[in-house]
């Protein structure tokens, strides 16, 4: 797998993109829905003195049909990927540990992405869209997963009123989606809290892909994984210079969902006067190949 290689959440380079809200690798912004500000974006410590960006919402004794507060990002270029991964890494509150508990309160937060061609396109769609609290019926948006913590913290400490605080790093959640098939030229990712105490501290985007290789005197290039979770992309390879297909049939190999090549069909080799180097990535002539000195010990 390759970790994204951008930091900018307006873009997703051609590589895998990593997306991040700390403002030391990135320079990111994440988008407030229009009809619900009820995120506040603060800057604090982390475990290791160093300054990072949260996004935090605690709204939990609203009316429940009033807690739908979207956090978006801007849209971003799928370029060929037909499946995205998300990775969250938050922190919520113990809905039993407040002082009046609602039960209205939750310990999870939802994802849904859009399709659409360009960012225009999805500014109009969004200001139209409903606000009325029922997200499920926002146009074009698709469920991806409520995703449910697995650890929680119990107390805010007067002095740090923010929810994040260094010494609950260890109840951070992390947690990766994916979602597919994506088809239009690109997506935005929104975070919707509906009504928990929860702090947002990195979201990172990227997609899987097997990297361009020689194996088998053949050339493959760098190719997305497929759709699905046991998607096999076949990938026709290109003999590498002084070499020819063995059998006639022009070299595969298979891209899984991992990112890892695997199941090569047919192959290429060497013509006459040229020879494999040791990993199988090219032919070397005579000229090329290393000299073999005979050493000879004499006795006397």
């Amino acid at each position: 797998m390759e970790k994204l290689c951008g930091a900018d959440l307006k873009r997703i380079q051609r590589c895998a993109v990593d997306v991040t809200l700390d403002p030391h690798t990135a320079n990111t912004k994440l988008i407030l829905s229009e009809d619900r500000k009820q995120w506040d974006e603060v800057s604090v410590l982390d475990d290791r003195g160093r300054l990072i960006r949260t996004f935090e919402v605690c709204n939990v004794n609203q009316n429940p049909r009033l807690q739908d507060n979207w956090l978006a990002t801007p849209f971003l270029f799928r370029f060929s990927a037909p499946r995205v991964f998300v990775t969250l890494r938050f922190s919520v509150r113990d809905c039993a540990s407040l002082r009046s508990p609602s039960p209205s309160c939750r310990e999870t937060l939802t994802l849904y992405y859009k399709q659409a061609d360009s960012q225009r396109e999805l500014e109009k769609t969004w200001n139209a869209e409903p606000s009325s609290g029922e997200k499920d019926t926002r146009e074009g948006w698709v469920k991806i997963d409520t995703i449910a913590a697995d650890k929680s913290f119990t107390k805010v400490e007067p002095s740090l009123p923010h929810q994040y605080q260094p010494d609950r790093y260890r109840r951070v959640n992390i947690k990766t989606r994916s979602f597919a098939p994506l088809t239009r030229n690109g997506f935005v990712l929104a975070i919707v809290d509906s009504g928990a105490c929860v702090s947002l501290m990195g979201v990172s985007i990227f997609y899987r892909r097997c990297p361009a290789t020689n194996r088998y005197l053949a050339s493959y290039p760098a190719t997305p994984s497929g759709a699905e979770p046991t998607a096999l992309v076949p990938v026709t390879g290109t003999c590498v210079p002084h070499s020819q297909a063995q059998g006639g049939s022009a070299p595969r190999m298979h891209c899984n969902a991992e990112g890892d090549w695997m199941v090569p069909v047919g192959g290429c080799i060497c013509e006459e006067g040229y020879e494999p180097n040791q990993n199988g990535s090219a032919c070397l002539g005579e000229s090329q190949c290393k000299p073999y000195y005979q050493q000879v010990w004499y006795t006397f």
